[in-house]
């Protein structure tokens, strides 16, 4: 009754002969230009002034409903976008946004069916794409989200054991395992994760991941890891949102074991607006070593900084840059280690998604500086490193990825043994069962 109720009111005020024409008015560009800029509060605060004139036509009420969105006003955000749609069912846009606001109200089964009158009836390819994914990744309240992915890839190392090209160390001639070696690679890896909300701001989630990387010209470094994590997502806001997560890690070099290793990550993250984002992240371990020279057990704890910005471009693509600032210390439980370290390091990002979602590229440049607090055979350790990263993900179908990557890494030590140059080309294709 109340539903008939409001699209009565809603069919009164789109037919009042008293309204007036928004086209054009300095108001209507005003408003618009605030909302672009990020200022909605400010843009409903026009727009409700003019409302008693120009309720019922579709430009104001289009925008009156993205800026009430934007604001985290869903209800008023729906009210005017339902009258858009009364006297304008084909405007996809509106019933779009329309749409997100249902879902922002936990209105799933209302949202998809607007996603879904716009996937059968709308001409626009662009709409026709986002109303598809979104309702693909909308779920009903207090209803678990599960995925699988299955990856493999081929490629190649060229210094696969992270080695040294010299040919002896201290004097000592080097084995085949403490030279660089190149090597063509093969790799599978599964991966599970489940997502399920506790309430409107609480999400439980985990996750569990398999692992292996064949070296064919290298099989002494033949890795294979196991990975197991859960933990808690917060949103206290629309701004802030906290994750805290627990995991446990298992690692075989060479089909022997090397190293298990349990710790905790608590990240907050902060959304300033839709273009700027920050996160603080601190994390603690424990490391156990098998056969790693005096490397027993290590205690791990680092905290990370990242500032994000992105925008759409004119063709309303996402272009976005990061910076990251790192510092951590690994602390041997062994008195004297020659591995106790501390490192502080920085990477700058860059990404760009088409707004379909079909192509996204990252490239990313990394530094890190490690010194430790004994010397090695003599030598006192330091090292700088320097290293870059560019992968395409390529949306082959709603389920089938590409993703070519190269990354290229110069570790600089003081003691030779540790001074390498690794280049790795992969090209990973990966399928989303569910």
């Amino acid at each position: 009754m109340i539903g008939y109720t409001r699209k009565i009111a809603l069919l009164m005020l789109a037919g009042s002969p008293l309204i007036a024409s928004a086209e054009n008015a300095n108001w209507l560009k005003e408003a618009s230009s605030l909302l672009k800029n990020n200022e909605a509060e400010k843009a409903i605060s026009i727009l409700e002034l003019e409302m008693e004139n120009h309720a019922g036509e579709l430009e104001y009420d289009f925008l009156l409903g993205q800026a009430a969105l934007a604001n985290n006003q869903p209800n008023l955000a729906v009210f005017a976008l339902e009258r858009a749609i009364l006297s304008n069912p084909s405007q996809d846009g509106a019933r779009y946004t329309l749409a997100r606001a249902y879902a922002k109200l936990g209105e799933i089964k209302q949202a998809k069916k607007e996603l879904l009158y716009i996937v059968k009836t709308s001409n626009n390819r662009r709409y026709k794409e986002l109303s598809s994914n979104l309702a693909d990744k909308l779920q009903q309240p207090n209803k678990a989200k599960y995925s699988f992915v299955v990856k493999s890839g081929i490629g190649n190392d060229s210094n696969a054991n992270s080695a040294t090209e010299n040919e002896s160390f201290l004097g000592f001639s080097l084995s085949k395992n403490s030279k660089a070696t190149s090597s063509s690679t093969l790799m599978g890896q599964m991966t599970a994760g489940i997502s399920y909300p506790l309430s409107r701001k609480i999400n439980f989630n985990a996750n569990a991941d398999t692992f292996k990387l064949d070296y064919q010209d290298a099989s002494f470094v033949n890795t294979s890891a196991t990975s197991l994590g859960t933990g808690l997502s917060f949103k206290t806001n629309k701004n802030n949102q906290e994750n805290l997560q627990a995991f446990a890690r298992y690692v075989e070099v060479d089909e022997k074991k090397n190293s298990q290793q349990v710790g905790a990550q608590f990240t907050h993250k902060l959304s300033i607006n839709r273009k700027h984002i920050i996160s603080a992240s601190l994390r603690g371990a424990q490391t156990k070593y098998a056969d790693s020279f005096s490397v027993k057990n290590v205690n791990q704890i680092s905290g990370g900084l990242q500032y994000q910005h992105k925008k759409r471009t004119k063709l309303k693509d996402f272009v976005g840059t990061s910076v990251t600032a790192i510092a951590g210390k690994d602390l041997p439980l062994e008195s004297d280690s020659i591995y106790e370290r501390t490192y502080v390091g920085a990477q700058a990002g860059l990404f760009i998604a088409d707004h379909r979602g079909k192509v996204n590229i990252i490239a990313n440049f990394n530094y890190m500086n490690s010194s430790y607090d004994a010397n090695f055979f003599g030598k006192e350790r330091a090292e700088n490193s320097i290293g870059s990263t560019i992968k395409v993900d390529i949306k082959l179908h709603s389920k089938w990825k590409i993703s070519p990557n190269i990354s290229y890494t110069r570790n600089f030590s003081s003691v030779d043994l540790y001074d390498f140059e690794r280049a790795q080309m992969n090209v990973a294709l990966s399928y989303k069962i569910i």
